[in-house]
């Protein structure tokens, strides 16, 4: 057998075996694959396609983990996938995201249109969805600091150069210091920021997001 190639049969049975026994949202997710292996009938598959399943597999348990079940997980990882449809946002960031944020304290609620409205400011520009990572990285650092730090700023800023506009215009300066001074909580500062994303224009996909999405 060729290094990095998994040998799973003519007809691919033993992943899609596995890929039926995954959740609804996870299904979709991987749908693109398996049309694509049942178009070609090959009999091995490259090792990396394996692998995305059992990268599924750990965020529907970290889901779990954080839900309390396996039903909410599912349920969800399902609104998640609605979210991922979006400019800006891929499903496995997405659930990445999610559990990060709420991990941090902050709602199921607030967690989805944070993810939503950052992607949006990603997608405008022309990041990827890779980006997400940093600027979720930087909230949940904010947000367990408990203060707004020029470092966490800056991180955001290299991924979403319209950070500090939206800052002025909704706390009236982009000044980490002059925030702190103004005793606004780090949770109520993230909030604040999200619903500045949200006055943002909408963004289209670009061509990279929609081929992701065939």
């Amino acid at each position: 057998m060729s290094s990095g190639v998994v040998e799973i049969g003519a007809d691919v049975t033993s992943f899609t075996k596995a890929i039926n026994n995954l959740p609804n949202s996870i299904r979709t997710a991987t749908s693109g694959l398996q049309n694509a292996l049942r178009g070609i009938g090959f009999a091995y598959l490259a090792k990396e396609a394996v692998e995305i399943v059992g990268k599924f597999d750990r965020m529907e348990r970290g889901m779990t983990t954080l839900t309390g079940s396996a039903e909410n997980a599912r349920r969800r990882m399902d609104e998640l996938r609605e979210a991922s449809e979006l400019p800006g946002v891929d499903f496995a960031q997405a659930v990445q995201a999610d559990i990060k944020l709420q991990s941090v304290g902050m709602s199921a609620e607030m967690s989805k249109e944070a993810i939503i409205q950052i992607g949006n400011a990603l997608s405008l520009a022309g990041g990827t969805a890779q980006d997400l990572d940093g600027v979720i990285l930087a909230l949940t650092q904010i947000i367990s600091k408990g203060k707004v730090s020029a470092e966490e700023i800056n991180q955001i800023a290299e991924r979403v150069p319209q950070v500090r506009r939206v800052m002025k215009e909704a706390f009236g300066t982009a000044d980490t210091e002059a925030l702190q001074k103004m005793n606004i909580s780090a949770e109520k500062f993230v909030e604040i920021l999200i619903q500045g994303f949200a006055q943002l224009i909408r963004a289209s996909a670009g061509l990279d997001e929609k081929f992701a999405d065939i």
